[in-house]
């Protein structure tokens, strides 16, 4: 059941997504068609290629015939059945895919290069401890310790198709400083089976997090990945990771 985190870099240049475009349906173009912005119709487009490809490997189909259908907050799956399970996400010149076999993952990425107010988040989203330890940090590492609880935070929502702004004050990381790490999670975030999750500074300004339902804290493989080429193994370790047990569990 390890995970895999398959990440695209949209500022090499052999990746051209214009070259992917027929792979998609009337209806993916049609959505990615409507982006304002070009850079946001790249990200879009390489990820839906992305899922297409790697899942019409491991069910060994032609990628156009990958149907989907969609939770109730929307989180997309496999139409039919639950074999592989996925996420995506993608930030500035980074689209990620995370793909597990048997339970759900969630994934997120973000710059910390990007304008975000993370002083005002923090204190709307964030916990009483959280909050505490962040103030107590200088300016750059404030900002580094913000995104790896956020990207963790918002990869716990998306690993169990969840609305984001109704999960968020469920979830707290604890500990963090004093080197024992512990997620929590309550409310509407509360969860049932075990969650394994981890965050990694991936370079160039990005922190990256994945979080798997029934994981049991193996840790991803990951790749760079250009679209129909063979991925290449890509290093990270975990700077932040944990095991979220179920409550009353051995």
């Amino acid at each position: 059941m390890t995970p895999t985190l398959l990440v695209c870099r949209l500022d090499d240049p052999a990746v051209r997504p214009g070259d992917w475009y027929g792979l998609l349906t009337s209806g993916e173009r049609q959505r990615i068609d409507g982006l304002r912005h070009q850079r946001a119709r790249d990200r879009a487009l390489i990820a839906r290629v992305l899922l297409r490809l790697e899942l019409a490997q491991r069910l060994e189909c032609r990628p156009e015939m990958i149907e989907f259908s969609f939770g109730p907050e929307g989180k997309p799956a496999l139409a039919g059945g639950d074999a592989w399970h996925f996420n995506l996400s993608h930030s500035h010149d980074r689209v990620v895919l995370a793909l597990a076999p048997s339970a759900p993952v969630g994934v997120d990425i973000e710059s910390r290069a990007r304008r975000t107010r993370i002083d005002a988040l923090a204190r709307h989203w964030f916990g009483a401890g959280e909050q505490e330890a962040l103030w107590a940090l200088d300016d750059a590492a404030r900002r580094y310790r913000f995104f790896q609880l956020w990207t963790i935070k918002e990869a716990v929502t998306k690993a169990m198709g969840r609305g984001m702004w109704t999960t968020l004050s469920g979830i707290r990381l604890a500990g963090v400083d004093a080197g024992r790490p512990e997620l929590q999670l309550s409310n509407q975030a509360d969860c049932s089976a075990p969650v394994a999750w981890w965050h990694f500074d991936a370079g160039d300004d990005y922190s990256l997090a994945l979080t798997h339902l029934a994981g049991d804290g193996t840790p991803p493989d990951a790749y760079w990945i250009r679209p129909g080429e063979t991925p290449d193994p890509m290093t990270v370790t975990a700077d932040l990771a944990g095991v979220r047990q179920v409550i009353g569990s051995d």
